[in-house]
């Protein structure tokens, strides 16, 4: 015995909406009808949006910009190992600030003349 289903109008036109096969049902009667609605509810704005802001992000640490690298779905806290490693350290020791050893030929990037 089969179960009878309430009848589906169409977001964007208000037609009925057909069975599709297998008996899946949709919220639009055609493709048409839901590149529309889309398009007039500001769908792909708000799609775009949220995909943008979910590209870029600053590290915790050095506060450099991180970007999505890959099939990677999240972006990390930390911008490298050396990053992560300091502020677990940092975190373990209950300090505020740390002593990093730096290379001299890079200490010219941290001194402005």
């Amino acid at each position: 015995m089969r179960k009878k289903r309430d009848k589906v109008l169409c977001k964007n036109c208000g037609s009925e909406v057909p069975i599709t096969f297998k008996g899946v049902q949709t919220e639009f009667c055609n493709r048409r009808c839901r590149d529309s609605y889309r398009k007039s509810s500001g769908y792909w704005v708000k799609l775009n949006l949220i995909k943008n802001n979910s590209l870029s992000k600053r590290c915790q640490l050095c506060n450099r910009l991180i970007v999505k690298v890959g099939e990677s779905k999240k972006i990390h806290k930390f911008c490298s190992a050396r990053c992560r490693n300091l502020s677990t350290a940092q975190r373990q020791r209950n300090t505020k600030y740390m002593y990093v050893k730096i290379p001299i030929k890079d200490l010219k990037k941290f001194y402005k003349e």
